[in-house]
């Protein structure tokens, strides 16, 4: 059997990463102009930044998850899961994590000093906490998948239950990104759920009622933001509530309704490097818009967004063209065999890929059985 990729699933994670580095802009460069610059693209970008808090990581999260579950671990399998999630994830984020702080050594005024450099690999620095966290989860969930924890409906409503209860309660530490595992473990769950029990997730009874809480959910933050007049964020427990709200309603109706764009299936394939590299690629970006004295808030915005983006497909592209930085960069087995960005735009190549099965109409009552080639995080 040929191992193709659900070019809607892509698209999805296309989405999912564009979110990411809008986000990191928005919260970095964007609000802090509301006090110095204020203006109405400022403004409408904090809204959407509110709006779409809840949704970033948790959406690739839930992407993560249901790749994993069309091919859970088992006690047999369970060895091979904790070495392949360790090449794919924290080799990256022991490389990267290294060339990313000795980067940003010689930034002016980032406030990094050498001596704090094995903290990194403790407290995990900026976008690389994801990788370390995601890998937790998935050793996690594959020891319950081995002795059959999430095996039965009931059994898996259990442990969301349980993992529910800790995300809204406690604030775990920052070590080993145990916060973050914390944050993100009910998101996996749930894209694990979409993919095990799309009965249950996916059925037309529930999505009107899904839809509905979603709507309401998701305004939430920026009303109470537009109410109290507070910067900062909400209380622990009522944050966290509503971040629960947001993807439980909303991402079974995207999954549901999800159709294939290739222009974000694009984004989607390198979202991996995207997130990896954006850090560096926008503080380079900045770098030149700073040395033009460049302030407007829209021209930063999309500026940041669209050449942060284009340096980091360039980075990931260079790091593909060679076995040593494929692997350790990017956790690959070996070079991908595929065209070059430039001549796979839009199109970049896929092992075994059938178009006719990515156009085909998706039976969400049988979801077709996708595997992610190359056993892909993002």
């Amino acid at each position: 059997m040929e191992k193709v990729k659900d070019q809607s699933i892509e698209t999805i994670r296309g989405i999912a990463i564009l979110l990411v580095v809008a986000g990191y802009i928005t919260r970095a460069d964007i609000l802090p102009l509301d006090l110095t610059h204020p203006s109405l693209t400022v403004s409408i970008l904090k809204y959407f930044e509110y709006i779409f808090a809840t949704i970033r990581m948790p959406l690739f999260t839930v992407i993560s998850a249901y790749l994993y579950a069309s091919s859970p671990a088992i006690l047999e399998t369970f060895k091979k899961l904790v070495f392949g999630k360790f090449r794919r994830v924290m080799i990256p984020f022991l490389t990267f994590s290294t060339i990313q702080f000795l980067l940003f050594l010689f930034v002016p005024g980032s406030g990094y000093h050498l001596s704090q450099m094995w903290k990194i690999y403790i407290w995990p620095n900026q976008q690389l906490w994801f990788l370390m966290s995601v890998f937790n989860i998935f050793i996690l969930v594959g020891l319950l998948d081995s002795f059959k924890m999430l095996e039965t409906p009931r059994r898996y409503f259990t442990v969301c239950l349980i993992a529910a209860i800790l995300h809204i309660s406690l604030r775990f530490p920052g070590a080993f990104s145990a916060y973050g595992v914390n944050y993100l473990f009910p998101f996996f769950l749930l894209g694990y759920g979409i993919k095990r029990y799309p009965d249950i997730f996916l059925s037309k009874r529930t999505l009107p009622a899904l839809a509905v809480i979603f709507i309401i959910s998701v305004s939430v933050q920026p009303l109470y933001y537009a109410i109290t007049h507070i910067s900062g964020d909400p209380p622990f427990h009522f944050r966290r509530v509503i971040d629960l709200l947001v993807p439980f309603s909303g991402f079974p109706l995207l999954f549901y309704y999800r159709k294939p764009f290739p222009a974000l299936a694009f984004f989607g394939y390198y979202a991996f490097g995207i997130h990896l590299f954006h850090r560096v690629s926008v503080t380079a970006v900045r770098l030149l818009f700073q040395a033009f004295n460049i302030q407007d808030p829209f021209q930063i915005f999309f500026g940041y967004l669209i050449g942060g983006i284009a340096v980091a497909l360039f980075f990931q592209v260079i790091c593909e063209q060679f076995n040593l930085t494929s692997k350790l960069v990017l956790g690959l087995k070996k070079k991908p065999d595929k065209p070059l960005l430039a001549l796979s735009f839009f199109t970049p190549r896929i092992a075994g890929e059938k178009t006719a099965q990515a156009a085909a109409p998706l039976d969400m009552e049988k979801p077709v059985l996708v595997l992610d080639s190359g056993n892909r995080l993002l």
